[in-house]
């Protein structure tokens, strides 16, 4: 729920025990984590934003994309301008540390060619290898990834977040089909 790694092999208590154990049992509080963002960097950091919530991004009640902006082809987040939540969570959660941007990094690179394979099947009318290429994209490693890419396409800034990527694979991430196939 925090770096995107696809191996969660742990439960998360949101709002850590330590600070309210009316949560331990609460449903919503519970997240799935890797142990490396629940005992290495989170573990029982939570601070509030002096109001009613956390600065914390909760992935159960809002977008982690409305505080943070994944730079593709670095795989280095960033807070969105003026997000506290998201400069505490990039900090928090340690999205940048260690191989977790190079990996981000190379997730991008493998999207874009398993973009390009779907596109190609579908020229051919090869719909058992549309369904592999949909299956890989979906199943790979640090799916914020291909998140942030669908999103990204479609926004207003897209020209700007895409000057380094082939106009094409833009065009398929805005592709109705593709994205149905994705989001599915």
């Amino acid at each position: 729920m925090y770096c995107g790694n696809h191996m969660a092999d742990t439960v998360d208590h949101f709002v850590p025990k330590s600070q309210c154990s009316l949560r331990t049992f609460y449903w919503p509080n519970l997240l799935l984590a890797c142990s490396s963002c629940n005992t290495r960097f989170k573990g029982d950091k939570h601070r509030g934003d002096g109001l009613v919530g956390s600065l914390l991004i909760d992935p159960t009640r809002e977008h982690p994309f409305d505080h943070l902006n994944l730079r593709l082809a670095s795989g280095v987040y960033r807070a969105v301008e003026g997000s506290r939540k998201g400069q505490w969570t990039i900090d928090v959660c340690g999205l940048n540390e260690g191989k977790r941007p190079r990996v981000r990094a190379d997730a991008w690179v493998n999207l874009e060619d398993d973009l390009t394979g779907w596109a190609q099947a579908r020229a051919d009318g090869d719909h058992k290898d549309m369904r592999r290429k949909e299956w890989r994209v979906r199943n790979q490693p640090f799916a914020d990834v291909c998140h942030a890419a669908l999103r990204r396409a479609t926004s207003d800034d897209a020209q700007r977040s895409f000057t380094d990527t082939d106009p094409a694979i833009v065009d398929l991430l805005r592709d109705e089909e593709l994205r149905a196939a994705l989001q599915a």
